[in-house]
């Protein structure tokens, strides 16, 4: 499990204690910070599951002997390059500062 996923889970679950804290108080501005907090968590194991994935392709790619052909291997890691650099961007989403 990568660090990211770690880190999901752990924001996934303050924000699920916020969420309740902000109910059992009566202040809606801690329940839905809570639920923002759930799905930032949530966002967060969605991209280490995803980097996880692209990794193990990646290293399957290079260890595959089917793939002796050099031009099928580079088109295979070029598509894994687009898709990390998605996830770059997602991921820098997910990190950006919070707007107050």
């Amino acid at each position: 499990m990568s660090i990211d996923r770690i880190a999901g889970v752990a924001q996934e679950g303050v924000g699920t204690v916020r969420e309740a804290w902000g109910r059992a108080t009566n202040q809606p501005d801690a329940e839905v910070k809570g639920q923002v907090e759930q799905a930032m968590g949530q966002a967060k194991q969605l991209i280490g599951g995803i980097k996880e994935s692209v990794s193990e392709a990646i290293r399957r790619i290079r260890q595959d002997p089917t793939m002796v052909r050099a031009d099928t291997r580079k088109a295979a890691l070029k598509l894994l390059a687009y898709i990390a650099a998605a996830l770059l961007v997602a991921n820098a989403l997910v990190r950006a500062p919070k707007r107050q």
